[in-house]
């Protein structure tokens, strides 16, 4: 078929690099047979395109969640239950889709995505003051990942995992939604991350239809777009939340609240010592009271024409 066949239009160098995105049937139809409107082939193509987008795309999508966190060292408003939820959902779907023999561009993007949910995680807890909490968090996730993607791990507990996963993408997914809502904001989320994620699990309904037309694949890529849309609407809804409550929200160790300019606590007024210094003594002569002056009338002030008055008075 395509593997043998020359195409006028393909170098024989790319043809093996062609076929990562068009299958080989598909491949006889657009480069031997000219047929580029070939329906199914043209569903199959943009299954695969959109497929690796999304693999290339979880490379980086939770990476500014974690910036985030690290810049403001806190992971208020993330919700762990949430994050350790959809953690064991994404690694049983890579596990379950590898074992079942499904093509990589179908479920990829589960690798990046488990690691980058486990990091989070494990900055939540490390900047919430849980430094073995968090040790301990990623290397269960290191060693109950890698017990599942062995072959000591069986396929019906794959199979058991894979379709409880629906209902672990809602109960991660409605955590972290009833977060958001109980805080009156969305925290240290992502906006980027979150619509990213919107997006990813919409075109993975498309995906998992074209290439494993499993129904626990689609029925669990349908849940997760509907909460991630969710997610995504009180990102829009709390985008004007004021950043002095955010901060004013964040508690030191003690209890103490941080102050949203210096992240150290409000600014307190400087105390001077108490004044010890003697206090002058009045001595008795200006303790006396002065008597009043006699109070002069307008013809009396001055030598000017008061005093001239007076004479001319004086002579009637």
């Amino acid at each position: 078929m395509a593997a043998n066949a020359t195409s006028p239009i393909i170098p024989a160098v790319l043809v093996s690099w062609v076929q990562l995105l068009v299958p080989d049937k598909c491949f006889d139809e657009f480069f031997i047979e000219f047929n580029f409107l070939h329906v199914p082939c043209l569903k199959a193509v943009i299954s695969k395109a959109l497929g690796y987008a999304i693999i290339l795309g979880a490379l980086v999508v939770k990476m500014p969640q974690v910036f985030k966190i690290w810049n403001a060292k806190s992971g208020q408003g993330i919700s762990i239950a949430s994050v350790i939820f959809e953690m064991t959902a994404v690694c049983s779907t890579v596990v379950y889709s590898a074992r079942n023999g499904f093509p990589f561009s179908s479920y990829g993007e589960g690798l990046f995505l488990s690691v980058q949910t486990a990091l989070i995680g494990m900055m939540v807890l490390f900047f919430s003051n849980k430094a073995l909490q968090a040790a301990v968090f990623l290397l269960s996730f290191t060693l109950g990942c890698g017990f599942l993607m062995s072959p000591l791990a069986p396929f019906s507990c794959l199979a058991l995992l894979q379709t409880g996963n629906i209902f672990l993408v809602i109960v991660s997914k409605l955590i972290q939604a009833v977060t958001n809502f109980r805080n009156g904001h969305t925290g240290q989320l992502s906006v980027i991350t979150v619509f990213m994620l919107m997006l990813g699990s919409t075109a993975r309904i498309f995906t998992s239809i074209q290439e494993t037309g499993d129904a626990l694949m689609i029925a669990s890529y349908v849940v997760a777009t509907f909460f991630n849309i969710i997610i995504t609407l009180q990102m829009v809804y709390y985008w004007n939340v004021p950043l002095l409550k955010l901060l004013s929200e964040q508690s030191l160790g003690g209890g103490e609240r941080i102050h949203p300019f210096t992240k150290e606590g409000p600014p307190r007024l400087p105390r001077f010592p108490p004044d010890t210094s003697p206090k002058p003594i009045m001595s008795s002569m200006s303790a006396t009271k002065l008597p009043p002056e006699k109070s002069q009338s307008p013809l009396e002030v001055g030598d000017g024409a008061g005093a001239d008055w007076r004479k001319l008075s004086k002579s009637f």
